[in-house]
């Protein structure tokens, strides 16, 4: 699920979509930040900088990466 959602982050930032969905939220690029909306308005919206975001994503994978290796979340 994440690889599907990386490539609709990919298609935002070139600017082939114009926002993506995704965990409950629709998320806009607005100048130099990334706009969170709640699509069930259960929250206000958030603010992000791209590089936070990305960085939010990058530390996403590394913990899905995590949890999809063997042993994962087992306990010793």
């Amino acid at each position: 699920m994440y690889r599907i959602y990386q490539k609709s982050w990919t298609a935002l930032r070139s600017g082939k979509a114009d926002e993506v969905s995704g965990n409950g939220t629709v998320q806009e690029i607005e100048g130099d930040r990334v706009l969170l909306e709640s699509l069930y308005e259960q929250w206000e919206s958030v603010y992000f900088t791209i590089a936070e975001f990305e960085e939010l994503l990058d530390d996403y994978a590394a913990f899905l990466d995590s949890r999809s290796r063997p042993g994962a979340g087992s306990e010793g």
